[in-house]
């Protein structure tokens, strides 16, 4: 039986504070790169109000994983004619920006609460919880663990890629992303999760309704 000592994820429950703050446990950041361009944060506050059920409530509290995570690889090749013509530099730059992982800093603004966590912090909640590099990957593994976390989930984002003028953009947003037992690897697919197009329009990102940049995965 799977243990439920999870005193870290705890402890992020009472980090996080009002407002657009933010509060994080000590972190231990690689060598991976650190995102700072703003435009990138203006588009992950806009892409985590998505909703990844018609259950789901307003978003008052977040809990983000600190490295970037691409997701399942189904974007829309850039000949297809299902994508519009004028989105085909938005997914190629999300396959360049999405070679490597990458490094979200704290402080920006998403609008709600939250909290930041590493994969090695979530690593070492699942080894705490009884999961191991055994542990069979279904029936939702870790959702005992990703419960506890403020918001009742975790979120995962991948890179931003945008077309020449930064006025439209995709991103992958995900829940729920069970950790890679080896470090800088991402074979383990989240929960749930989905690729976002979205364009700028009076100096605000907005999710794109209609335009299909990749798909929406769940296990």
């Amino acid at each position: 039986m799977m243990t439920t000592d999870l005193r870290l994820a705890l402890a992020l429950a009472v980090a996080v504070l009002t407002g657009s703050a933010t509060q994080s446990l000590p972190v231990n950041i690689q060598t991976f790169e650190v995102i700072n361009d703003s435009e990138v944060y203006a588009v992950y506050a806009a892409a985590v109000r998505t909703k990844f059920t018609e259950g789901d409530k307003p978003l008052t509290v977040l809990t983000l994983l600190q490295e970037t995570r691409a997701g399942a690889d189904c974007l829309i090749q850039g000949r297809d004619k299902r994508l519009p013509p004028d989105w085909r530099s938005v997914v190629e730059s999300y396959r360049r920006e999405n070679a490597r992982v990458r490094t979200i800093r704290e402080g920006f603004d998403l609008g709600v609460p939250y909290s930041i966590v590493t994969v090695a912090q979530v690593r070492k909640l699942m080894s705490d919880a009884g999961y191991s590099k055994r542990s069979p990957h279904s029936n939702a593994p870790g959702a005992d663990v990703f419960a506890r976390f403020p918001g009742g989930r975790l979120v995962a984002l991948s890179a931003v890629g945008f077309n020449a003028e930064k006025t439209r953009a995709t991103v992958a947003i995900q829940a729920d992303c069970f950790p890679s037992w080896t470090p800088g690897t991402e074979h383990a697919r989240c929960q749930e999760g989905r690729h976002v197009a979205l364009e700028k329009k009076d100096g605000r990102w907005t999710i794109v309704q209609g335009v299909r940049v990749g798909c929406i995965w769940a296990t």
